[in-house]
């Protein structure tokens, strides 16, 4: 919702000069800003690129839109930054050894199962 608000937003009370201004080309400070921006609005990527259409439309450059988009999208990188340092290592320790636990019983009734389809030997 909050990236949806922020494109209404943009369009409501942006003016095209000022978007020309900030983001109208993609020279490198530029497209350090369209970055900063994204990743500080981080938002879905349906709500990323109806803001990256609102300021494309009030005239930022194509390239900074794009990376505007890209860079809110990057939930995936954060997370994999974050949950390692908020999700404590015994946590982790524990859905590894439940892992392990799993696909231990998944051999031994795969195991049970080919021994039990097994025709028995004849007498000599």
């Amino acid at each position: 919702m909050l990236g949806f608000g922020l494109s209404g937003a943009v369009q409501a009370f942006v003016s095209r000069s000022r978007m020309q201004a900030a983001l109208g080309d993609h020279w490198p400070r530029t497209v350090a800003k369209a970055s900063f921006f994204g990743m500080v609005s981080l938002s879905c990527s349906y709500a990323a690129s109806a803001l990256a259409k609102s300021l494309f439309a009030r005239g930022a450059d194509f390239t900074s839109a794009m990376i505007f988009m890209v860079a809110s999208t990057n939930l995936v990188v954060e997370l994999g930054v974050v949950l390692p340092r908020v999700i404590p290592r015994a946590a982790l320790a524990q859905a590894r050894d439940s892992l392990q636990a799993t696909r231990r019983r998944r051999w031994m009734v795969w195991r049970w199962m080919v021994w039990r389809r097994r025709p028995a030997r004849p007498v000599p």
